[in-house]
């Protein structure tokens, strides 16, 4: 049977782990409190959602409050066990939209704590000159041709054709 586990990702000793997330007895989930090492512990961190689907795990994103996160568990633990006896869902696409700038500040946050400095330069070097072309305000409004038209800024701006290459796949890092 198709299980939605509530977890937390949260910054834990320099990594960013899951962290199975703490419910009440009443069925609610605690806040911010995710079980490390089998002992429960205040976290600051986003909820996810980690499910399998099609005999994939998959994790999905709800936010950071406890309320939403549980009932984005119900949700779609009920959609998973509709698909399964053959009854069609229709899922929510959208839920809260994510800016892109804040989105690029967690993504240079990560690569601060987990690359070389000098790396993290250079991604960081390229991302902001990303942002500053884009003129996208949310993360679900990037599209390929926001991409290639940083490509091209950066061959219009007389980058070396190296240099493009590794700016436009810095992102993927």
């Amino acid at each position: 049977m198709n299980t939605v586990t509530v977890m937390i990702r949260a910054k834990l000793n320099g990594k960013y782990p899951y962290l199975p997330a703490v419910w009440n007895g009443n069925g609610r989930l605690k806040p911010n409190v995710a079980l490390v090492d089998g002992n429960e512990q205040k976290v600051e961190g986003q909820y996810y959602l980690r499910f399998t689907e099609g005999g994939k795990r998959c994790f999905g994103l709800v936010g950071g409050d406890a309320a939403v996160a549980a009932s984005a568990a119900q949700k779609k633990e009920l959609a998973l066990k509709a698909k399964a006896v053959g009854i069609g869902v229709v899922e929510e696409t959208k839920g809260e939209r994510i800016k892109l700038a804040d989105a690029i500040a967690e993504y240079k946050t990560e690569i601060r704590e987990h690359k070389a400095w000098a790396t993290y330069r250079a991604y960081s070097t390229a991302i902001n000159l990303f942002f500053q072309g884009c003129k996208k305000t949310y993360v679900d409004e990037v599209s390929r041709n926001c991409i290639m038209e940083f490509a091209a800024t950066l061959k219009r701006n007389e980058y070396a054709e190296r240099t493009v290459a590794n700016r436009f796949g810095y992102g993927r890092g």
